[in-house]
């Protein structure tokens, strides 16, 4: 992925033929193309990419205070404390409701 869909063609000419995802800097889209991307790759049923970001943008407001309430700053969140917190988290979550 990269901002722009040919920027990749500037520096890096192996890479011709391939499909880049563009995002325009933008994190929903950023989102959706890697949710797109995992979907492809695992073959499992996830929801789509405004399901997806609207998640995010719900962990990202509730994140501070379970930062707090764990008494972790948020320089000090190793990888192994954000996988931990968003699992916790999204064990919490509602499961999506079916149409």
């Amino acid at each position: 992925m990269d901002s722009d869909r040919t920027r990749y063609r500037d520096f890096i000419s192996d890479l011709s033929g391939h499909d880049f995802k563009a995002h325009a800097n933008a994190p929903a889209q950023a989102i959706a193309a890697v949710r797109d991307l995992l979907r492809s790759a695992s073959g499992m049923r996830l929801p789509g990419g405004v399901a997806v970001a609207a998640l995010h943008a719900r962990f990202t407001t509730d994140l501070p205070e379970i930062l707090r309430q764990a008494r972790i700053e948020p320089d000090e969140m190793t990888f192994t404390d954000t996988t931990a917190i968003i699992f916790e988290w999204l064990k919490q979550q509602s499961p999506p409701t079916g149409r």
